[in-house]
């Protein structure tokens, strides 16, 4: 599993509003421990860095730039101990990165690399379950498009990149990472006509083969609500 890493790209700051442009709207939630409110978008005015933001309450907040420029689309995931984990992309490369922050020493690490040197990676998304950082995204080639994912603790082992899934739907595959209720799973567009997705199973610390549920006359929405409900079980 990937080391957390220490040092990083840091600014930080107490202000009273952001009051900086972002290329897109800041991704949010609730730290369990803390309780406050945490975000993170891209500071244009920074070179287009990852911008995270804690809200102490009020106008009052602290704001840490974690990546160095380049940087698209990030995402961010608390876990129940109060760490927080973002993941995000650089266009100019097509490489996946990501940061984590410790609660107790407040420090975000350095950014790493996590998808592999040489392919065109892009999109990730990352959820936090079974003690594990999980990141998924999808790499494309000009006929394929592969769905893959890691996943991110302190151990200084990593877990290799795993392609869940090559497919030669080149549309836009939406790939999502689920944790809930102890159960991880992977979801993405894989046809104009099927949701693939793929469990996590811990025991064997493998990823199950794809399966398919079509939205046909539905919605990818609905199809993706179907796979909770197969994952999770009544």
């Amino acid at each position: 599993m990937r080391r957390k890493g220490t040092g990083a790209f840091l600014f930080a700051v107490l202000v009273a509003s952001s009051g900086v442009l972002a290329e897109d709207p800041p991704d949010s939630q609730l730290n369990p421990v803390t309780g406050n409110v945490e975000s993170v978008d891209i500071s244009i005015a920074a070179g287009a860095r990852v911008r995270h933001t804690t809200n102490l309450g009020g106008s009052s907040r602290i704001v840490e730039l974690i990546s160095s420029p380049g940087a698209v689309a990030p995402r961010l995931a608390i876990d129940s101990e109060g760490d927080s984990w973002a993941t995000w992309w650089k266009n100019a490369n097509g490489e996946v990165y990501y940061a984590f922050k410790d609660l107790a020493s407040g420090v975000w690490s350095a950014e790493a690399m996590l998808s592999e040197p040489g392919k065109v990676s892009r999109n990730p998304e990352i959820a936090h379950g079974s003690s594990v950082a999980w990141v998924a995204w999808e790499t494309v080639s000009s006929s394929t498009t592969a769905i893959e994912v890691t996943g991110i603790t302190d151990d200084p082992e990593p877990i290799p990149v795993h392609t869940i899934r090559v497919t030669g739907f080149l549309g836009d595959p939406d790939v999502l990472v689920h944790a809930e209720s102890g159960h991880v799973w992977v979801t993405w567009i894989d046809s104009t006509t099927d949701v693939g997705w793929s469990e996590y199973d811990a025991a064997s610390e493998a990823w199950d083969l794809p399966q398919f549920e079509s939205y046909l006359g539905t919605s990818t929405t609905t199809a993706r609500s179907t796979i909770r409900n197969a994952v999770l079980g009544p």
